[in-house]
């Protein structure tokens, strides 16, 4: 034989060495992780190795269910009133212009419960002749919104913001809040 070949030939022996350990490692993980019959059958043997043990190795002390209420932190006082800021549109409302919203979309919006008004504005667009335009809006309403507002009004101050045009938004604005306290 040849000097390379004892090298070779040791090179095939650590390689298999390497898959019968990879081999043993993936049985014990297995033999760990799921209890087995053979897990169960090598434990009825008496046969307890750690590596067959799924349990750790650590002890666990119990902690008591309740703190002592020596030391428990004094309680403070309860949290002043509550500011909340609320987006008005496509948030509370949304603000369709009338002459581009559909008669089927609105039926269909009334029909399910859904409540809309109509509001005119002063655009602060001009027409051809220099007078402001004047829009015509459909408004609906979120379901469940004065209820939303009378509730959350009774712990917080209620904000609206909006970037919306000021007229249309001071119009809603009143509208909602004859309903419902807000601020402005």
């Amino acid at each position: 034989p040849t000097p390379a070949a004892p090298h070779r030939e040791q090179a095939a022996w650590w390689a298999v060495v390497g898959w019968l350990g990879l081999l043993l490692q993936v049985l014990l993980r297995v033999i760990r992780g799921a209890p087995s019959s053979l897990a169960k059958l090598l434990r009825s043997l008496g046969l307890r190795h750690p590596l067959l043990s799924a349990a750790p190795a650590v002890a666990f002390v119990q902690l008591p269910s309740k703190a002592p209420a020596d030391d428990l932190p004094p309680l403070s006082p309860p949290p002043g009133r509550l500011t909340v800021v609320l987006d008005l549109d496509e948030t509370l409302v949304c603000a369709y212009e009338s002459s581009s919203l559909p008669a089927t979309v609105r039926t269909q919006a009334v029909e399910a419960g859904l409540h809309c008004f109509d509001m005119e504005g002063i655009s602060s667009d001009k027409d051809a002749k220099g007078r402001q335009r004047v829009n015509h809006v459909t408004v609906f309403e979120r379901p469940g919104l004065h209820e939303f507002l009378q509730k959350t009004s009774e712990f917080a101050d209620l904000i609206l913001f909006t970037a919306g045009l000021e007229g249309l938004s001071c119009r809603t604005f009143i509208l909602l809040s004859i309903k419902s306290p807000v601020s402005n």
